[in-house]
């Protein structure tokens, strides 16, 4: 089987959620004999090098004047479209032809805002239910909800697969589809790169992390909601350092007084494993957050909010500590004082992850999902093969 997988960007390296699940999704579908094949909207001249067959096609032009229309066309669709730079005739029209090129037997379009009909069996994979999330990210105007919502529909009403990740989110989508799409809840897995899983935890509980890419609202809401909070962070928890850490993270918010930032790193993993634990105060958000799930496979304990957790068969207080809203992180963040209790949520988040989370999972059901695309099948099975199949 050969299977061409449509990405926004490239996803190498991989330095964010999605770029971390679709570079495992390639290297689990080589190690079961599949052809993977990259198709990637490309925004710099400069892209770093591949491990797997792939095109790279230009997001825009290079060239001054061209590049200016472009810029002009782009402010006048983003009133109406939020996903316009990704849907402009000068962007798509390479597309069909580089994805033919690849001759796959299944296309897998990341995200449907990179979906375009190319006659060959297709899966569009919903990172997340992006009208439910459209309010959360600026997206307020009823015209560009409605275009968000127009732009899943038509996708769910024409390809033969949709995946996300959680169980909500297909609730979400099943809202939006035809009475007979296959929408198949997948779950997101992942090994961390680097070191292996932390089996040792420091006597005290010192240093905190945050990890997300800060150009995303969510994200960027809850790191300041923890810069806000650090000072009662310090003083209830005995934490003196607090890290946040990723892409366009010195644009929202600035360290000092023990709070560190870093952005655009090469690799979150160092952050993990000097972190005693990894704080999520988010409030809005969709589709799994793949932080948490490399904070699992790394051993680090966690404390989220809820919908930091939404979509993770997570138990609070075995998995992880669950709270209501953001200021309950404090009071909460004292239970960990005990490293036997740290090292309790610990093992169990990984053993979890052991489970439900690993990338062998991931791969696995995604290959069902594209055998049966291929049978042409439009309908779910009365009869579920698996868990995580969809309910129709």
């Amino acid at each position: 089987m050969r299977v061409a997988i449509v990405s926004p960007h490239p996803v190498y390296p991989p330095d964010s959620g999605d770029r971390v699940r679709t570079s495992q999704l390639l290297t689990g579908l080589r190690k079961h004999g599949v052809e993977p094949h990259l198709v990637a909207w490309s925004w710099s001249k400069h892209v770093a090098e591949s491990p797997w067959p792939s095109e790279f096609i230009p997001g825009k032009p290079f060239a001054r004047l061209p590049w200016l229309a472009w810029r002009l066309e782009l402010y006048a669709r983003r009133r109406l479209d939020p996903f316009a730079q990704f849907r402009m005739a000068v962007v798509r029209s390479t597309l069909v032809p580089a994805i033919l090129r690849a001759s796959p037997d299944v296309v897998d379009f990341q995200h449907p805002y990179t979906w375009v009909p190319t006659g060959i069996p297709d899966v569009c994979t919903f990172h997340n239910a992006e009208t439910h999330l459209a309010p959360h990210l600026g997206q307020t105007t009823v015209r560009r909800v409605n275009a968000v919502r127009e732009l899943e529909k038509r996708v769910l009403a024409s390809v033969r697969a949709a995946v996300v990740f959680s169980e909500a989110d297909a609730v979400r989508l099943h809202t939006l589809a035809p009475s007979d799409a296959f929408v198949a809840t997948v779950p997101l897995g992942l090994r961390p790169m680097g070191a292996p899983r932390k089996t040792t935890h420091s006597r005290h509980m010192r240093s905190a992390v945050f990890v997300g890419t800060l150009s995303y609202p969510p994200n960027a809401d809850a790191a300041r909601a923890l810069v806000e909070m650090w000072p009662r962070l310090r003083a209830e928890s005995g934490l003196e350092r607090l890290v946040i850490v990723g892409r366009d993270a010195l644009r929202v918010v600035k360290g000092g007084d023990g709070i560190e930032v870093f952005s655009d790193v090469d690799s979150i993993t160092p952050f993990l494993v000097d972190a005693d634990v990894m704080l999520v105060p988010l409030l809005a958000g969709g589709g799994v957050r793949v932080k948490i799930i490399e904070a699992f496979a790394h051993g680090l304990p966690v404390v989220s909010t809820s919908i930091g957790v939404e979509g993770l068969a997570v138990q609070d207080g075995v998995h992880a500590v669950v709270v209501d809203e953001p200021a309950d992180i404090p009071t909460r963040l004292q239970q960990l004082a005990s490293v036997g209790t740290r090292r309790k949520l610990a093992d169990g988040a990984y053993e979890l992850w052991q489970t439900e989370y690993s990338p062998e999972t991931m791969v696995a059901s995604m290959l069902e999902v594209y055998e049966r695309t291929l049978r042409g099948a439009r309908q779910a099975d009365p009869t579920p093969a698996k868990e995580w199949s969809t309910r129709s």
